[in-house]
């Protein structure tokens, strides 16, 4: 008996150990999640009300793929079903026992999911943009539906240019989300379709859900509350960030402010056979250093900073020209006395002591103060 017990004592910790802890942690015990990120107050706020949990105890994991059964997950702790019996199990490959199985059978049950076909669901595959409106606006039509709320349309931006990559199954519910202020697309007119949801961007939807749904607040939802959404982006002009640094644009959630600063990245990019010099702000080419502050209003509520760069091929010739302007200098120097000479204005000595240098070290011509 004792030998069964400690078989099962075992298997219950070796279990434990692969199903991920949903335990509120605080988001300061987080080592990857720091208070300048942007995606910072999203992560708290989605934490704080114990939507979403960490990857470990002490990492979010916010560039980590979000994957079908954490939307699950998180939408069902989002509604308020935090505690779902997880002995369920209504999917081939979703097995009774699994840590989000009740929140996949809340979401089948609610119609904010159907599975991949097949009888399956893929609850390790990773969301997609266009997977995520389906989702969000499934969800948004369930809440609306049971509570008897109704969304105000957004104003709608012009079409994305990459609408035609949008598949089929989606184009509704992006035009959905859209329409209702849930999603929006880029500063550069795409939607990006087949994007990956990171955790961090999946917590910064969840927060526009909330302005827009209002769940849970007394405001939001009802079509009263005007929201923006403020960017910033980087344009390259055909250069990359460095190696190991991640892309530096920033997009906000929506919110109710109609202002927000951004501070200029201190990373630069690179380009090959040029040399970084400065940002230029696109809206009044004004150059823009690292650490400035720019704000973007609910007016102008997308910065854009274009990268300078010099040509490395100019700096050579310019080090050149300047090594033959000193070059040049020095031998008018040495012109200048041997005319003297050939014309008796002063013996050899007077020569010797006629080539001084300035305070750069260069040659200079004393020949005159002799002669007087």
């Amino acid at each position: 008996m004792r030998k069964l017990t400690a078989v099962i004592l075992t298997l219950c910790l070796l279990l434990g150990s692969v199903v991920p802890s949903f335990a509120t942690v605080p988001v300061s015990d987080f080592t990857d999640v720091s208070s300048s990120d942007w995606f910072y107050t999203y992560v708290k706020w989605g934490v704080d009300n114990d939507y979403f949990a960490g990857t470990s105890a002490t990492t979010f994991s916010p560039n980590d793929p979000s994957t079908r059964e954490q939307f699950m997950k998180v939408f069902a702790n989002y509604a308020g079903e935090k505690k779902l019996n997880n002995n369920v199990s209504v999917f081939a490959d979703v097995e009774s026992g699994r840590w989000s199985a009740g929140a996949i059978k809340w979401a089948l049950d609610k119609s904010i999911t159907a599975g991949v076909g097949g009888g399956k669901f893929n609850p390790t595959g990773d969301i997609t943009r266009q997977q995520a409106a389906v989702f969000v606006a499934n969800f948004a039509k369930w809440y609306c539906a049971t509570t008897g709320k109704t969304l105000k349309e957004a104003v709608r931006p012009a079409a994305f240019s990459d609408a035609d990559s949008i598949a089929a199954f989606a184009e509704s519910s992006v035009d959905y989300c859209v329409d209702h202020g849930l999603l929006t697309g880029y500063p550069d007119g795409t939607f990006k379709p087949a994007k990956i949801v990171t955790r961090a961007e999946f917590a910064t939807i969840l927060h526009a859900m909330e302005f827009i749904l209002g769940v849970h607040s007394s405001g939001g939802g009802g079509g009263t509350t005007t929201t923006y959404v403020y960017s910033i982006t980087y344009d390259l002009d055909g250069g990359a960030w460095a190696t190991g640094i991640e892309d530096q644009n920033e997009r906000t959630s929506a919110m109710t402010a109609t202002s927000y600063d951004f501070t200029v990245t201190a990373e630069i990019p690179e380009k090959d056979g040029f040399i970084f010099d400065h940002w230029e702000n696109q809206a009044d080419g004004a150059t823009v250093a690292a650490g400035d502050t720019l704000t973007a209003t609910k007016d102008a509520k997308d910065i854009t900073v274009k990268a300078i760069y010099i040509d490395a091929n100019d700096l050579i010739l310019l080090g050149v020209k300047a090594a033959a302007d000193a070059a040049a200098g020095y031998i008018d120097t040495v012109n200048n006395i041997a005319d003297n000479v050939n014309n008796g204005g002063f013996g050899v000595e007077g020569v010797i002591d006629s080539i001084g240098y300035d305070e750069n070290g260069a040659a200079e011509d004393n020949s005159a103060a002799l002669e007087d």
